[in-house]
């Protein structure tokens, strides 16, 4: 058994990453959230018990599930080392004594960190972890590169030396494999103000009658109490303890303590369930009105339905029927609706309501019906997305009973536009977040929230790029292929082993084709080094390519390994689960509908796509310096690859530019973002600029010219005159512009516009042309020109 120092309560107490980590799980315990997505397994994990710094080996947080627990050793950075005194090898050492004082095989190790933590924990522990998860084997027949052998080994070493240090009996190699296949290595950046922290409350907003951040901030409160007294919280305490703020609770409950937290005002049409009437709004009966609200008993005494219900009609006990256009479990609800609706305002009503003082909703076969009602409503946990239409909900949403003939029973939001006549109307459904983020209409958040986690793992890879403006090349070929037998390795000049992936993920082949792809590899390889620009790989796996080109893009230097060959390798699961960094490439990503056609919202010829919901509002203000300003959208989610493939080649064939998180300056330019274009397109581009010679004629609006000269094989752009004023000039761009008449005549120059002030003068077959240095002007950047002249 590890002893207990008696300093983690001290440490604990300055420690802000543990506390949100705790919070985290406290309040999905609280709210019956399925976890698993968060700590990686593959089944629901819901939490019944979490305890604090408790006798356990494995001692700050310990989460007890229905049949296993996991225990989790927090830290927000960590290094991996073999020394005795590193916060690794404590780690691992009570890893060791859980292990050996076990009895119950499916409990979980886990090290809970953040983005801080070396990689070589963060992604070459996890991988091996993993690994073992998948393979019988586990580490005996798996293909490690050099630094994940030094990961391994220092793993090993370690464990011995913890068994040898507490005189355990050394593990074998089959425990040992049994021990990794407990530890998972998980990342969550619960940091003040992250993307994690925001999505996190945003999900849980729903479940709440507060702002979530408020609970939030007291969680993390009592988390750090509850750490320095080493205490415990079950499911049933800490949901007793926010019951107030639940939706399904009144909150005339609420205790002393959360008083002095919380000012809020008790929605007894929201919270509340009413079960025992139908009060629904039809075709009026009387010839002297044009519709009528009726209230009506629900259920006759043998617990029946009175009254059935068929889409747009209602049939009463007698048999007739009536046209419905609207159904609800209150007057307020109805009458509400009533004056919302353009068909009703106006109209005359009768109003029929029920006979006597008798508190229907409360007889027993109503109060039954209503549990019934609510515990649906608490399994359908999903509020952010619509019953009907499943978009996104953010506000002005409704909750709703589906009670009709022919259709299953079931309780959930819808937005009020989506409401069909049989719909009962139970209340609203309302989201707090939204109070302070309304720019985020319709915006799906558990769906983001689920898949943020395992995605965007280009977004992540471009953090340290230095460009303001990057490129990004999409293969319509679909990403990485799923068949093949055969995978590439990259062998690299200190002993380590990479292989070719596509969007993070292994790239399998046929042996034909890897052979094929071998080859032009091997070949690139050496043209790179003729140039003394050799390929490389980055220390950390993220980046391949010219070791000049990887430097340039990146803002601080890059630790690089050349590589020295590249070999066909038959394709293993072991290989992917080590080499595959994971989940989706380019998503989750976001994007703006139109609530009117609910077609994709196009800004002239452009699509723009955005990372991070939090930044929209940044965004729409300065979209406005070019013009777009939507203002009837919604929020949708793209959440995984498959879907941004179909949209990307759907923009493709609209011949739309794709822009990701573009920011533009006073002048219109886009001056920060990611530009994404098909493989396809740049190829057939490469191939038309291939030996084109141009002369760009741009009119400068005071009637005047700039000339520049472009040369795409020598990559040489010129700006010959800034000013040139066309009648009778000389200059060098006028009198190349006089020799291509000469030449062609007037009508056979090759001369098209490439936008509204721009043309381009083809001189690829002039017989007359020189060297560059010739003409004369200035050198200057086509980047900087490219879009400007439209080609």
């Amino acid at each position: 058994m590890v002893g207990k120092s008696g300093g983690g309560s001290a440490t604990n107490s300055g420690i802000d990453f543990q506390q949100r980590i705790a919070a985290f799980f406290v309040l999905s315990m609280a709210l019956k959230l399925d976890i698993s997505n968060a700590i990686e397994q593959s089944k629901c994990t819901k939490i019944k018990n979490i305890s604090f710094e408790t006798d356990d080996c494995i001692d700050d947080i310990v989460l007890t599930h229905e049949s296993h627990k996991t225990y989790l050793q927090v830290k927000r950075k960590l290094s991996l080392s073999e020394n005795e005194n590193s916060d690794f090898y404590k780690t691992l050492e009570q890893f060791v004594s859980q292990y050996k004082n076990s009895l119950n095989h499916n409990d979980c190790y886990a090290i809970v960190t953040s983005d801080d933590t070396s990689r070589k924990i963060r992604v070459e522990l996890r991988k091996l972890a993993n690994s073992a998860r998948l393979s019988a084997e586990g580490l005996d027949n798996n293909p490690l590169s050099k630094s994940e052998k030094e990961t391994c080994n220092s793993f090993t070493s370690c464990v011995n030396s913890i068994t040898k240090k507490h005189r355990f009996t050394k593990l074998t190699n089959e425990e040992l494999n049994s021990l990794l296949k407990r530890i998972f290595v998980i990342s969550l950046s619960v940091e003040s103000g992250g993307s994690y922290e925001h999505a996190f409350l945003a999900s849980i907003a729903c479940n709440l009658t507060v702002k979530p951040d408020l609970i939030w901030n007291l969680i993390i409160s009592k988390s750090l109490e509850r750490s320095k007294n080493r205490q415990s919280v079950d499911g049933e305490y800490i949901s007793s303890f926010l019951s107030a703020f639940t939706k399904d609770n009144n909150a005339e409950n609420l205790s002393e303590e959360l008083r002095s937290f919380f000012s809020i005002e008790f929605d007894p049409e929201r919270n509340n369930i009413c079960s025992g009437r139908e009060v629904v709004v039809i075709d009026s009966f009387d010839p002297k009105f044009d519709v009528a609200l009726i209230e009506l008993y629900r259920f006759d005494e043998d617990g029946n339905f009175r009254i059935k219900f068929y889409d747009d009609e209602v049939e009463m006990g007698d048999g007739s029927r009536y046209k419905l256009y609207g159904r609800f479990s209150s007057y307020s609800g109805a009458e509400r609706f009533i004056s919302e609706q353009d068909k009703l305002v106006g109209k005359s009503t009768l109003i029929i309501p029920i006979n006597g003082n008798h508190n229907y909703d409360a007889d027993l076969i109503s109060v039954s019906y209503s549990d019934k009602v609510r515990k649906k409503a608490l399994s359908n946990q999903n509020y952010s997305s619509c019953m009907h239409c499943e978009q996104g909900i953010s506000t002005s949403a409704l909750l709703i009973e589906i009670c009709e003939e022919g259709l299953p029973f079931d309780v959930g939001g819808i937005h009020q536009a989506c409401q069909r006549p049989s719909d009962r109307v139970l209340g609203t459904v309302e989201n707090p977040f939204f109070n302070k983020h309304p720019e985020l209409n319709d915006f799906d958040y558990n769906k983001w929230f689920t898949s943020l986690p395992h995605g965007q793992g280009l977004w992540r890879s471009l953090i340290n790029m230095s460009q303001p403006i990057k490129n990004v090349i999409w293969n319509s070929e679909n990403g990485a292929s799923n068949g093949g037998n055969y995978c590439l390795k990259s062998l690299l000049k200190d002993g380590t082993t990479k292989y070719v992936d596509q969007r993070g993920k292994v790239q399998r082949y046929s042996k034909e084709r890897a052979n094929e792809v071998a080859a032009g590899m091997r070949k690139w390889l050496d043209e790179s080094k003729e140039i003394n620009n050799p390929l490389c790989y980055s220390s950390d796996g993220e980046s391949f390519g010219g070791s000049d080109e990887i430097q340039n893009a990146t803002q601080h230097p890059v630790e690089l390994i050349e590589c020295v060959d590249f070999q066909v390798t038959k394709y293993t699961r072991g290989i992917s689960t080590l080499y595959d960094r994971g989940g989706n490439y380019y998503t989750p990503l976001l994007s703006l509908v139109s609530l009117n056609d609910n077609e994709y919202i196009i800004h002239e010829d452009s699509m723009f796509f955005l990372t991070d919901p939090m930044e929209l509002k940044k965004y729409l203000r300065n979209w406005e310096l070019i013009g777009f300003s939507p203002s009837s959208y919604r929020i949708q989610v793209i959440e995984g690859d498959i879907k941004f493939d179909k949209l990307m080649s759907w923009a493709v064939k609209e011949q739309l530019h794709v822009l990701v998180n573009p920011f533009f300056n006073q002048a219109k330019e886009l001056i920060k973002g990611t530009i994404i274009e098909d493989i396809k397109s740049f190829k057939e581009r490469e191939s038309i600029q291939a030996g084109l010679i141009l002369l760009f004629i741009i009119e400068n609006g005071d009637g005047t010219f700039t000339h520049l000269y472009r040369g795409f094989d020598e990559d040489i752009t010129l700006l010959l005159t800034r000013n040139c004023k066309g009648d009778d000039c000389n200059c060098m761009g006028c009198q190349m512009y006089e020799a291509q008449v000469v030449l062609f005549g007037k009508d056979g120059i090759d001369m098209q516009r490439t936008n509204g002030d721009t043309v381009a003068l083809n001189l690829s077959d002039s017989s007359l042309l020189m060297e560059p240095e010739f003409f004369g002007g200035i050198e200057a950047e086509w980047s900087e020109w490219e879009k400007k002249v439209g080609f």
